[in-house]
């Protein structure tokens, strides 16, 4: 199996790999059809009498997408680097995923929407790959929202200018987790 996107110059499909990934965003396709473990679920925010939550892992033959990790040095300089409308910083709903060795990493969920007011809800997936997956003892559901749904959210904006990977989940707030039993 392969990836094609629409390609405008030659008004054609042009095949993809990880290493096109900057030419696609984030949810850029990296494997097609291998063993995943799915974690999925809802994040809801101040819904009176409803909570966010995460469903029973599912391990099935799935895609991937390239994985986009804000909390280091190499995913935070490809969002940098590209500063254009493929992504705001308003983009809410992260997870965040520890191992059975205390490694700990983050995933932009591949969602859209926002999560910002009482009553936004949004349900979140994501793929990890069978072996990794299976490591994971802990994935939390985290809004992470800064800046709004416009050209000006992106990091050249000065309100966003001393973020860098280090921080960049300092005011992440934590929705729901599931823990493995």
């Amino acid at each position: 199996m392969s990836f094609a996107r629409y390609d405008a110059a030659t008004n054609g499909m042009l095949e993809v790999t990880s290493a096109q990934e900057t030419k696609w965003g984030w949810a850029t396709p990296d494997a097609s059809e291998v063993p995943v473990r799915l974690f999925y679920g809802a994040a809801l925010l101040d819904v009176s009498g409803q909570a966010s939550f995460f469903n029973a892992p599912i391990d099935y033959y799935g895609n991937t997408v390239v994985a986009l990790d804000m909390s280091t040095s190499a995913g935070f300089a490809q969002v940098k680097a590209r500063q254009s409308s493929w992504f705001y910083w308003a983009q809410d709903v992260h997870l965040r995923f520890t191992t059975e060795d205390g490694t700990v990493f983050y995933r932009v969920a591949p969602t859209g929407g926002k999560l910002r007011d009482a009553g936004d809800a949004l349900w979140f997936a994501i793929n990890l790959p069978l072996a990794l997956g299976r490591t994971v003892v802990k994935a939390e559901v985290l809004s992470r929202p800064l800046g709004h749904y416009t050209a000006s959210s992106s990091l050249t904006n000065s309100a966003n200018s001393g973020l860098s990977h280090q921080n960049y989940y300092a005011s992440a707030r934590v929705l729901a987790e599931w823990r493995r039993p």
